[in-house]
């Protein structure tokens, strides 16, 4: 119950700042010319969205939702198969998290009668979103069963993707090439994935219950 209850508080919190995103475009356009499509290019399709809202979205509703796994009460029930829930969980998150974004923006977008055609590139940015958010849960789960703390481990997952993205906007400075952003987003999602999955596979070890202090 107090789970749900922190999601939908969340979700309220994205759709207030959905809200001010469409008032927001409505001071350039009217709504009958702005897309969808453009509302999803100004507000979620690009990396500084991407690893700074997105990544703030995406570590809210983790925190929401999330199950401390390493705690010695629900490693137990998980044990022995417990890459498999590991795994579970971070596809489960990944859907959550960007499926919800999602929803919420799809939804403002028909609210405010944004026009809304048929065009591929709406599949696009949700298949970008969930690559995106696979990749904060990985990163995520990684941190956490290195330093075994749920709070620190979103922190040091969101303040990684804020450092990675103070780096590409300082090499696009300096370079003068704006398409830096765009490969920093693909290069994010690979390197994290390529890295991430094998290690959580080698060191599947490192899934062992948190020991309190006081019984050592």
């Amino acid at each position: 119950m107090r789970r749900s209850k922190c999601y939908l508080l969340v979700c309220l919190l994205i759709l207030l700042l959905t809200i001010y995103f469409a008032f927001d475009a409505l001071y350039v356009e009217t709504a009958s010319e702005i897309s969808l499509s453009i509302f999803l290019a100004l507000y979620i399709d690009n990396s500084y969205r991407y690893f700074f809202l997105i990544s703030l979205f995406t570590i809210l509703i983790m925190y929401a939702l999330n199950l401390p796994f390493l705690q010695p009460e629900y490693l137990v029930r998980i044990s022995p198969d417990r890459l498999v829930f590991v795994a579970k969980f971070i596809v489960n998150m990944c859907l959550v998290s960007s499926f919800s974004v999602y929803a919420i923006f799809a939804l403002v977008s028909v609210f405010f009668k944004f026009n809304i055609a048929i065009d591929y590139y709406y599949l696009i940015v949700l298949l970008k979103l969930l690559c995106m958010n696979l990749s904060i849960n990985i990163l995520y789960v990684v941190m956490y069963v290195n330093f075994t703390k749920m709070g620190l481990s979103l922190l040091l997952t969101f303040g990684g993707n804020y450092l990675y993205l103070t780096a590409i906007n300082y090499w696009e400075f300096t370079t003068n090439n704006y398409r830096i952003s765009e490969t920093g987003y693909y290069v994010y999602v690979i390197i994290v994935c390529v890295v991430g999955i094998p290690y959580l596979l080698l060191f599947s070890d490192k899934i062992e219950p948190i020991v309190p202090k006081d019984t050592l």
